[in-house]
């Protein structure tokens, strides 16, 4: 019976191991190719068509915390000779990596001849349909059903008639 134990403690140290620390570790890793690849991605943006409102809500003080959480994490890790708090920091370094990301890609944030730029950029073939909120808001849905909002600089209209052109549809209903 102290053979299955072990096995199943190790089984389940395994998924929590590759769950929060090989996963955020890819994805870290994924997000270093994304910034160091940002001045390519900014050519395939195209020309921009329409500014967009709206800086990133990204506060400092969630990098902040982060940022501490990752110092105490390590400082711990060398006070305990622990190994194990050398590894609760990756997970926290992809957030910080998403927040770079983002507060990147804000600095275009516009709609251009290829795609959407609000934070992340988005091609016209990931979006589903669109819907007028009021005179700056359009809602845009996305083909994995998520939805967000663009605040334009003036009215929606040369926005709407740019979807309209692109060939994106109109949502209906309220």
């Amino acid at each position: 019976m102290p053979g299955l134990r072990r096995s199943v403690f190790l089984f389940i140290a395994l998924y929590f191991l590759v769950r929060f620390v090989g996963i955020s570790l890819v994805h870290s890793i994924v997000n270093i190719v994304k910034l160091a690849r940002l001045k390519k991605q900014v050519v395939k943006f195209g020309r921009e068509i329409i500014p967009l409102e709206g800086e990133g809500n990204i506060k400092n003080s969630f990098v902040f915390l982060d940022v501490i959480f990752i110092v105490l994490m390590l400082v711990l890790g060398i006070s305990e000779k622990n190994y194990l708090f050398f590894l609760w920091p990756i997970g926290f370094l992809s957030r910080i990596l998403d927040f770079m990301l983002i507060r990147k890609f804000t600095k275009f944030n516009g709609i251009y001849e290829n795609g959407i730029v609000f934070g992340f950029f988005l091609e016209w073939k990931d979006i589903f349909s669109w819907k007028k909120i009021d005179d700056n808001k359009i809602s845009i849905l996305k083909q994995n059903g998520l939805r967000f909002d663009l605040e334009t600089k003036e009215n929606t209209n040369p926005a709407i008639e740019y979807f309209v052109q692109k060939g994106i549809a109109e949502e209906d209903g309220v």
